[in-house]
């Protein structure tokens, strides 16, 4: 009989890594299994909210490329709001590739196996846990696996999960080198992109520029939609390497925890529908996930559906008024912005926001009858 882990993690990125690293931390037997070589690119404009990093109990600074205090806001290339965040911690920049890498290496020293460039082909239940088969070498075993193996993943159906209900968002991302005079002011433009927005996000080294559709399911050229924004900065379009990922929005309420199992990050639909991060949600979740499964090891699978709750709890609501938001902003996007966007201190309510600081409940009381156009 092949020896058993306590958990296996399937997917190496934020959510996965985070799951790895705090179940390390207490004590758990737990392997981090990746398909890919690590590290390894990840299509995101990479910004990551302060209480990222009070969820993860460590500093994030050796991983943090710029540290955003401005947003620049622009109507169809036109029409700008500029001003100060106004928040006490500035919103974290990173590159994925070496932030994702972070993480792994922190849950590797925190005591965490990890195993990269292994493809799993099964996974099957047995009588203590699950069995995941490679595709080479021996099989796995473990008593709770996580799948946190994102949006395309397989690991959520081979659990035996049902499909999950989601909201599809497209997405485009490119990376430009640039000679950075600025790396405290994020760029985003509404408008021109329809039912979406186009960013450009700072880093120590250049740009994340790239654009993303996240109500309906219109046809939308986001290449040439996202080389005709670069172009605005000056950024030719042999300069910006670009490729495009879904994103799976969260919408509504479901279980996260199965038999014997648990979803995390994107694989678990956890996107903000109004703005696509998932960088925080996936965070989150990581570390709500290895607490469930610390839990079920000390007293049984009685206690995985308490990580359904805690989620929902820490996110869902939220969630609840950031779709609001979405569909009566995208639903009139040019007059959201007048009404919206232009107001004085916009600026500031939104970066709130974005950095932890102020909820979505707060700022959809407030904004939602201006756009309905009953406040």
């Amino acid at each position: 009989m092949l020896p058993i882990l306590d958990c296996i993690v399937l997917g190496a990125g934020p959510a996965g890594a985070t799951t790895a690293h705090h179940l390390a931390g207490f004590g758990r037997g737990v392997l981090l299994l990746d398909r890919a070589r690590l590290p390894r690119t990840k299509p995101c404009g990479g910004g990551v909210p302060p209480q990222t990093a009070r969820w993860l109990g460590f500093d994030l600074s050796p991983a943090v490329s710029a540290r955003v205090t401005r947003m620049r806001v622009t109507w169809r290339l036109g029409d700008p709001v500029e001003g100060d965040l106004g928040t006490r911690e500035p919103l974290l920049m990173v590159r994925r590739d070496l932030f994702d890498h972070f993480l792994v290496r922190r849950a590797a020293d925190q005591g965490a196996l990890v195993r990269d460039g292994t493809a799993w082909t099964a996974l099957r239940p047995d009588r203590e846990g699950w069995t995941a088969e490679l595709a080479e070498g021996p099989p796995l075993r473990a008593r709770y696996p996580v799948a946190a193996d994102g949006a395309l993943g397989r690991a959520p159906r081979n659990l035996g999960f049902p499909p999950l209900k989601h909201a599809v968002a497209g997405a485009l991302e490119g990376e430009t080198p640039w000679a950075m005079t600025d790396t405290a002011t994020a760029h985003l433009d509404f408008g021109t992109l329809s039912r979406g927005y186009l960013w450009n996000f700072p880093k120590a080294d250049g740009w994340s520029l790239g654009g993303g559709v996240f109500r309906g399911s219109a046809r939308v050229d986001l290449r040439g939609v996202v080389e005709q924004y670069a172009r605005a900065f000056g950024i030719a379009r042999e300069d910006l390497r670009v490729a495009a990922h879904p994103l799976h929005l969260w919408d509504g309420r479901q279980d996260l925890h199965g038999h014997r199992s648990l979803l995390a990050g994107e694989a678990a639909c956890l996107v903000d529908p109004f703005t696509g991060v998932g960088i925080l949600p996936a965070v989150m979740s990581g570390v709500l996930a290895a607490q469930a499964v610390h839990a079920a090891l000390a007293a049984g699978p009685e206690a995985l559906p308490g990580y359904t709750r805690e989620v929902h709890r820490h996110w869902g609501r939220e969630m609840v008024w950031a779709r609001r938001l979405a569909r009566a902003f995208y639903r009139a996007p040019a007059l959201a912005y007048r009404l919206a966007v232009k107001q004085e201190g916009a600026i500031g309510a939104i970066g709130r926001v974005l950095c932890g600081e102020a909820t979505y409940a707060a700022l959809a009381r407030c904004a939602i009858p201006r756009l309905l156009g009953t406040g």
